[in-house]
């Protein structure tokens, strides 16, 4: 992944919304929604509890069960 989309997928990961990861990344709405189509090409996935489910399994991410996220 580029770092862009693996930051993208980190966020996500993290429960942030479109609009937020928008606000940290300082990217608009489109970009962020093209990065989860790249994502949802390279895990091959439908959607996006495919992509973390995936990327959970390959220990690309770890989720945060404590619900704090920002």
């Amino acid at each position: 992944l580029t770092p862009q989309g693996n930051r993208v997928l980190q966020l996500l990961a993290g429960g942030y919304t479109l609009a937020r990861i928008c606000q940290i990344m300082l990217i608009t709405e489109r970009s962020v929604r093209r990065y989860m189509n790249h994502l949802r090409d390279k895990f091959r996935a439908r959607t996006l509890m495919q992509i973390l489910a995936k990327a959970v399994a390959m220990g690309m991410v770890h989720l945060n069960l404590e619900g704090d996220n920002d």
